[in-house]
């Protein structure tokens, strides 16, 4: 396994912990399974389409800011990762 690829599952595990847990169950849900649909998602759990949408945007906007500036959340990663 590569340091690069070790790196970004931290990344997406940071990311997944400062969302809040519903929301974070949601992109869990939905990235575990490539055969599952969105719609599928969304009817499982019980909340509006563009809210679970607004949900993703957020995560895939917050991972790409952690990935683009990684470097610069490792002191934040570990402060929470302490705490």
């Amino acid at each position: 396994m590569s340091k690069w690829y070790k790196k970004d599952i931290a990344d997406i595990t940071f990311c997944l912990s400062v969302i809040k847990p519903e929301h974070s169950q949601v992109i869990k849900r939905y990235y575990s399974d490539k055969f599952l649909t969105w719609d599928y998602v969304v009817s499982e759990s019980g909340q509006s389409n563009s809210a679970l949408k607004t949900w993703r945007s957020d995560f895939k906007t917050s991972l790409n800011i952690i990935l683009q500036h990684g470097d610069e959340f490792i002191n934040i990663r570990q402060e929470a990762l302490r705490a």
